[in-house]
């Protein structure tokens, strides 16, 4: 009797386990940006809200925690309840900041990485109405009067700053560089001339380059631009010795159910492989280039001992902390 009552109970909890993975999710999604809206992190975030009810089932909500390049966001994550209900970013920087040893705790050890949902090209920009009209006008200045010009990024150790760097010491150049909190400060620090050029995040700038507000001198990325139709090659040219991207993907706290975590994969799947939302990111600048949770962790880590070998190579430590 004893061991049938056993069995029964046995019985009913792997079923009430069973039914509670079946409906998740019962509530919304959210999605914690750790950048400031109008940055290319949110505006991907928000680019996948109206694909959201399809492949989740429910409504994705971002919210916006900015703050230490993205580090911040993701120290408050690690603290909240690892039930699949609240997923982040994680994009470039925070991997580079757990290189560089400035970030609070191991992000490999806290997270498991559930998708590569965009890459997006670093590039070189000025204002339309700036002197330098071509890549090559301010590289001269560069090497003839070093220290001349200022430059922004989103940040000290940020990935732009990174592909800023190297691209000064293949070259031979040295220029000044004002780090922001983000890209969205930088660009506007650019538009109101405190900098005279941006090394930003392509799907920042692409609009504003089509309306002329901006122009784009080159490409720290080896791989074609390609405008907001998702078909014209703007022909930018490419700096040499530079080949550096944005990566943006999403992760989830390690402590979460696996059946969860794969839900939840899979919904990011579905959205990445939607043709609306690849057509939405062609036209705000994005690549869309998914990995699934195995490719994209084993890309983290390559990507990490890249990073490390980039930093030690260019003698970059003084620069990127």
């Amino acid at each position: 009797m004893k061991k049938r009552l056993v069995l029964v109970l046995v019985l009913l909890l792997c079923f009430a386990m069973t039914t509670a993975l079946a409906v998740f999710p019962e509530k919304e999604i959210i999605y914690l940006c750790g950048y400031g809206a109008g940055g290319s992190s949110d505006l991907q975030a928000r680019l996948m809200q109206p694909y959201a009810e399809k492949y989740f089932g429910k409504p994705l909500i971002v919210e916006n925690l900015a703050g230490a390049g993205g580090m911040t966001a993701l120290t408050d994550f690690r603290t909240r309840p690892a039930d699949g209900y609240t997923i982040s970013s994680f994009n470039t920087t925070p991997l580079l900041k757990n290189v560089l040893g400035s970030s609070d705790f191991d992000y490999f050890e806290a997270f498991d990485f559930l998708a590569c949902v965009i890459t997006t090209p670093i590039v070189v920009v000025v204002k339309s109405d700036s002197p330098y009209n071509t890549i090559e006008d301010l590289i001269k200045v560069g090497k003839e009067q070093p220290d001349e010009l200022l430059y922004a990024s989103a940040g000290a150790g940020s990935i732009t700053h990174l592909a800023s760097e190297l691209w000064k010491y293949n070259a031979g150049l040295e220029y000044l560089h004002v780090p922001f909190n983000g890209g969205t400060d930088a660009m506007t620090a650019l538009l109101n001339g405190t900098v005279d050029f941006e090394v930003a995040s392509l799907s920042e700038v692409l609009t504003k380059h089509e309306e002329g507000s901006l122009r784009i001198l080159a490409s720290c990325t080896n791989t074609p631009i390609i405008g907001t139709d998702g078909v014209t090659d703007l022909n930018i040219p490419v700096l040499e010795g530079s080949d550096v991207k944005v990566i943006q993907g999403v992760c989830v706290q390690k402590d979460v159910p696996e059946d969860i975590k794969q839900k939840l994969a899979d919904a990011l799947e579905g959205i990445c492989t939607d043709p609306g939302y690849i057509k939405d990111m062609q036209a705000a600048g994005y690549q869309v280039d998914y990995m699934n949770r195995e490719v994209f962790t084993q890309y983290l880590t390559d990507s990490a001992n890249e990073f490390k070998a980039v930093v030690d190579a260019a003698d970059l430590w003084d620069e990127v902390k």
